[in-house]
């Protein structure tokens, strides 16, 4: 039985605010894979408060499923010590599966707490399942694997694109010697590089050429 709780009375800014983390939840289940289940609650009816669950569902719960006992507890939490703003936990389900849980507190536009996103992770969830979910895809699945640039600054995140986009360019028979530097802007340009301040400047220092030139291939390339 559910100990009775007030329930929590959303706005139209807070139901936005909420929905906004179901696409957060279906992201954060589709990376962790089948070793996670990551569960969206919402506090405005503790009877059946889970209104997503992404991931491997290895509770048993569903959609219109209630809030748990610990959550409840951490609703009591919250209003003696409102900065609370997570839990991280260890934890065992009904058939005495080990788990690592974490609870984050999602707030709506006064600050009142208004959802809450779990994660658990079963810890034994076998190897190979979460090897499977580690292991880049198979070349039918190319499409899925993507190149990303981890820089500290955005001289080296325009560097990288740039010698990521000269790598292609080279390796690409059809493109005559005179149209290298316009197929590289036009790489850069196509990645969004343009979009960063004072990235033409920085490309033109990088490439060996006039900012001049620079602005030439993109208004070609924008026309």
């Amino acid at each position: 039985m559910i100990h009775e709780q007030k329930p929590y009375k959303l706005t139209r800014e807070d139901e936005l605010i909420l929905k906004s983390y179901m696409t957060l939840a279906e992201g954060l289940g589709s990376y962790l894979g089948e070793s996670c289940e990551v569960i969206l609650h919402s506090l405005t009816d503790l009877e059946h408060s889970v209104v997503m669950i992404s991931g491997g569902a290895h509770s048993g719960r569903t959609k219109g499923s209630p809030i748990t006992d610990l959550g409840l507890s951490l609703i009591s939490e919250i209003e003696e010590h409102p900065d609370t703003d997570h839990l991280n936990y260890f934890n065992k389900d009904e058939s005495g599966a080990d788990i690592k849980s974490c609870t984050i507190v999602i707030r709506g536009s006064n600050h009142k707490p208004i959802g809450f996103l779990c994660i658990n992770c079963y810890l034994g969830t076998p190897l190979d399942t979460i090897l499977r979910g580690l292991t880049p895809p198979g070349e039918a699945s190319a499409a899925a694997s993507l190149e990303e640039s981890f820089a500290g600054d955005t001289a080296s995140l325009i560097g990288s694109a740039l010698r990521s986009a000269r790598d292609q360019v080279f390796r690409d028979p059809s493109v005559s010697s005179g149209n290298i530097n316009k197929e590289i802007v036009l790489l850069l340009y196509e990645k969004g590089i343009f979009n960063l301040k004072d990235a033409v400047n920085e490309v033109a220092h990088q490439m060996h050429i006039s900012k001049n030139t620079v602005y030439m291939h993109l208004r070609n390339i924008q026309k």
